[in-house]
């Protein structure tokens, strides 16, 4: 048997179950160094998650969509009077006409569905007619049909 501790409030108690219960000198110590190493690693953890998927402006390959096998940068821009009308820009388009075709209607869909919630666009130049401007871009325009 254990020998009761000295503190007039715990007498008779032995110092085991005071251990046990986490009131031991030892024990609060362990629990502190667990707790403050606890308090890191989730800090931590954190910290880290806060790294994962970013937007910038250089997106990774693994974030492109390729069409054709080719990868076409494109820009849709509403127009100043009515967010509805855009012009969407394809650069690489020499890379190859159907897949900057492919890449343009791609942009305008998603324009739309971000601004409008809808999909459907009436188009004033579009992925069929559209050609290659000198500089290398496909230009399409169109309006975000919707509400």
């Amino acid at each position: 048997m254990t020998k009761p501790l000295a503190d007039p409030q715990l007498r008779g108690v032995p110092s085991g179950a005071l251990a046990v219960a986490g009131l031991g000198g030892a024990s609060r110590k362990g629990t502190m160094k667990f707790t403050l190493a606890t308090l890191i690693g989730v800090a931590l953890l954190a910290l880290l998650a806060g790294c994962g998927n970013r937007s910038s402006k250089f997106m990774s390959s693994s974030s492109r969509t390729y069409f054709q096998g080719n990868f076409y940068p494109a820009k849709v821009t509403p127009s100043d009077e009515d967010p509805a009308v855009f012009t969407a820009v394809i650069s690489k388009a020499s890379q190859g006409l159907e897949g900057a075709r492919q890449a343009g209607e791609w942009e305008a869909t998603r324009y739309c569905i971000r601004q409008f919630g809808m999909s459907d666009k009436t188009w004033q130049a579009g992925p069929e007619t559209a050609q290659v401007q000198p500089g290398d871009d496909l230009i399409l325009s169109g309006t975000c049909v919707g509400w």
